[in-house]
């Protein structure tokens, strides 16, 4: 661990913006971190694991509308079953 070394603050608002800026970049870490971690959850979703294995297919799918992506998926669980 590297080891900082020690701030001098000539003044209470000094130390107060400190806390704020670091208190922001907390928040900021917070965001990051969720939308990482919604990324990887919609990256793992089965609906995204079966559209990856398809190939150009899936990719075909991805950009098609909701409705022809429905009845495809449909159509893939009942044949997989």
């Amino acid at each position: 661990m590297i080891k900082m070394p020690r701030k001098i603050y000539k003044s209470f608002a000094q130390i107060n913006q400190e806390l704020e800026m670091l208190s922001m970049q907390k928040q900021l870490g917070v965001i990051k971190l969720r939308q990482s971690s919604n990324k990887l959850f919609t990256a793992l979703s089965p609906s995204n694991i079966l559209l990856d294995s398809l190939g150009s297919f899936g990719s075909y799918l991805q950009n098609s509308d909701t409705l022809q992506k429905t009845i495809i998926m449909i159509l893939l669980k009942k044949f997989f079953k």
